[in-house]
């Protein structure tokens, strides 16, 4: 606002003061106010200086020396000011305007902060028995006898059934597999294998899709038995009585 009123007052052009902010506006923009607005308002007021005070000699010559002296006296009065008020200068006068201020020096004693270690992936877990309680062989004749019965005049392309039996194997031995390592005993497992597998294969008393099979066995692969849907469907019919497990 000093410069805006400076040069309202001394200039020998009378500008409108309403055109001041964005004339100050474009010199921001394009990095050159400060040098662009020293060398303007020094040469007004200089003008202006020796319009209102008159200075008379007789000399050339002497003019020419008082007229530079008095351009150095106003360069030193506008730039110890601007250099209190505006410090940034100082900086831009060794450096390039261009490059990036220092990065901040830590203080003598202060803590430096390590960097937060990227979080460890959980391994995933897919429990294994070195003796399952049935052998494949048996289990796919057992999941086949059930498929012909469910899909009685149902879908009968053979790949369908291929696929869907391939992963109820899969799901079985796996929550078989977490159900022993939990404690259950394989007697108890076995006793109560029917009904685990219609809460497993059939919770609502029919086939499930072929791709909702293929979810079960791709969650128990990257996410571990006990995070899969089948799973959590065992663990929750127990916890209701609607499947008495004994440890």
């Amino acid at each position: 606002m000093f410069l805006f009123y400076l040069f309202y007052e001394m200039s020998p052009i009378q500008f409108p003061l309403e055109f001041l902010p964005e004339i100050s506006q474009f010199l921001l923009e394009k990095d050159l106010s400060f040098w662009v607005a020293f060398m303007f308002y020094t040469l007004i007021v200089f003008l202006k200086v020796r319009k209102y005070f008159k200075i008379l000699v007789s000399s050339d010559s002497l003019e020419t020396d008082k007229s530079f002296l008095l351009l150095g006296f106003l360069g030193v009065v506008l730039v110890i000011p601007l250099s209190v008020l505006y410090p940034e200068i100082a900086y831009c006068d060794e450096k390039n305007a261009l490059s990036p201020p220092p990065s901040p020096v830590p203080l003598p004693g202060e803590p430096i902060t390590p960097p937060e270690a990227p979080p460890v992936p959980q391994p995933v877990v897919i429990p294994q028995v070195e003796n399952p309680l049935l052998l494949d062989e048996a289990r796919r004749n057992i999941l086949y006898t059930r498929y012909t019965l469910l899909n009685l005049g149902g879908n009968d392309d053979l790949g369908r059934m291929v696929s869907i039996i391939d992963n109820q194997v899969v799901v079985e031995r796996s929550v078989e597999a977490a159900l022993l390592e939990d404690g259950f005993t394989r007697e108890a497992i076995m006793a109560r294998y029917t009904e685990i597998r219609g809460i497993l294969h059939s919770p609502q008393g029919e086939l499930l899709s072929n791709r909702t099979y293929e979810s079960y066995v791709t969650q128990i692969r990257g996410q571990g038995t006990r995070q899969s849907v089948p799973y959590r469907r065992i663990v929750r019919a127990i916890q209701n009585f609607d499947l008495l497990l004994e440890r």
